[in-house]
């Protein structure tokens, strides 16, 4: 009987782990399929969620079918962040997202700093850097009332956090970031950065050149003081 991963109806950060639980009980062969037909909400963390989650059972041999949501909101959403650029090429079989109404492009007014992108090497970071420029004074400055010097640090410290994918992960990550207006929650509009990667992570990377300093990488946070990096993003 084919396994089935099935998404929670809100996809996000905090609801994430909800989803990634089910990964060890997947049963492997053809007709694996992760479901999110009951997705309402999701996020740019959901979103590179879900596409690591793909690489991690195409990496097991059980590359896996994937259920569009039903609802068009998300439909349009995931479209707009360029989701289905990616998921084509991890999923099979992925059918093509039945959009309804007119396509939801990007507008000159959208709330995305950047849509879902692969980070492979450090042209990818360049190439990312100056598309989050080209957005943030918009978003940045009329949203969150950013001035230069906090966006100046905003753009270093994305660059940062996405650097460490190619220094660290010793595989591809993807990044994804967007504004919100949380209404209910905090009254207030805020940004949402997803950057994920399946490396072996900072401790594992610095480990033989810290070993023969400290005797001990220690854990990921303690290996990325140690080596003068750090594995979060500056507020």
């Amino acid at each position: 009987m084919p396994g089935r991963l099935t998404a929670p109806a809100s996809l996000d950060e905090r609801s994430l782990d909800r989803l990634l639980e089910q990964l060890d009980g997947a049963a492997g062969g053809d007709g694996l399929v992760v479901d999110l037909e009951g997705v309402e909400f999701v996020d740019p963390y959901g979103m590179v969620g879900l596409l690591e989650v793909g690489h991690v059972l195409a990496g097991r041999g059980q590359k896996p079918g994937l259920r569009l949501p039903r609802s068009g909101d998300v439909l349009r959403y995931l479209a707009r962040m360029g989701f289905f650029r990616h998921s084509e090429a991890i999923f099979q079989d992925t059918p093509a997202p039945p959009l309804p109404g007119a396509p939801f492009g990007r507008s000159e007014g959208s709330d995305v700093l950047l849509e879902i992108t692969r980070i492979q090497d450090s042209q990818d970071i360049h190439a990312i850097i100056g598309r989050v420029k080209q957005r943030a004074h918009t978003i940045l400055a009329t949203h969150l009332r950013y001035d230069e010097r906090a966006i100046h640090g905003f753009i270093v410290s994305l660059s940062e956090v996405c650097q460490n994918i190619v220094e660290h992960s010793e595989a591809s990550g993807y990044v994804g970031i967007q504004k919100y207006f949380y209404q209910r929650r905090l009254g207030a509009n805020v940004v949402k950065i997803a950057v994920m990667d399946l490396g072996v992570g900072i401790r594992a990377s610095l480990a033989p050149r810290l070993a023969a300093r400290f005797g001990s990488a220690g854990g990921d946070r303690g290996a990325g003081a140690q080596g003068g990096g750090g594995p979060g993003l500056g507020s």
